[in-house]
């Protein structure tokens, strides 16, 4: 119990990300910075494993990252116009909505957030390898399409509706079991 108390949140690790090293990229890697942005439906434990696949990979690389949390509790880490604008690319492993426009002109790596957690190593390879397209508000299809996997199938559109309907009655369904334990 001591060593789980004494071990940083998710959160507050995720504070610690983003430190970022001004120098030549080309020569060290810990010199190279890239942001994300991670987000699930309910928004409680994708977008965490995400986060954190995100991180691994990215210190296993050796460069810099910093990750926004779209979560349950709101946006955790947000990332900074000053953020945006050093990173070489953007990863957005998300399946709620995340607001798109202020990665306008920047290249951007559109996925689900089940590759965040799966394939997290692949996206940050993806991500310093530069070959990535710009996002444009017209071109978002292209950036999900280079990413190696296309999302948007009816199945996962219904499944993403799904989820966002059990994430809106969830405290329903915890304040009708809190008062019956009442009663």
């Amino acid at each position: 119990d001591n060593a789980d108390s004494e071990s940083k949140s998710i959160d507050e690790r995720l504070q610690d990300t983003g430190t970022y090293n001004a120098g030549n990229s080309d020569t060290n890697p810990a010199d190279r910075y890239i942001v994300a942005v991670t987000s699930c439906p309910t928004g409680i434990a994708h977008t965490y494993m995400a986060a954190e696949g995100l991180e691994k990979a990215a210190k296993k690389a050796g460069c810099t990252i910093k990750i926004e949390t779209r979560g349950s509790a709101g946006a955790k880490n947000v990332l900074t116009d000053e953020d945006i604008e050093k990173a070489e690319c953007i990863i957005v492993a998300a399946d709620a909505k995340v607001p798109m426009a202020r990665f306008e002109g920047h290249k951007v790596i559109e996925c689900q957030v089940s590759d965040g957690i799966n394939k997290a190593d692949e996206l940050v390879e993806l991500a310093m390898s530069g070959n990535v397209p710009v996002y444009h508000s017209g071109n978002a299809s292209a950036a999900t399409a280079n990413s190696g996997k296309a999302s948007g199938g009816v199945g996962h559109q219904i499944y993403t509706q799904l989820m966002n309907g059990v994430s809106h009655m969830l405290p329903f369904v915890v304040g009708g079991g809190i008062l019956i334990a009442i009663a």
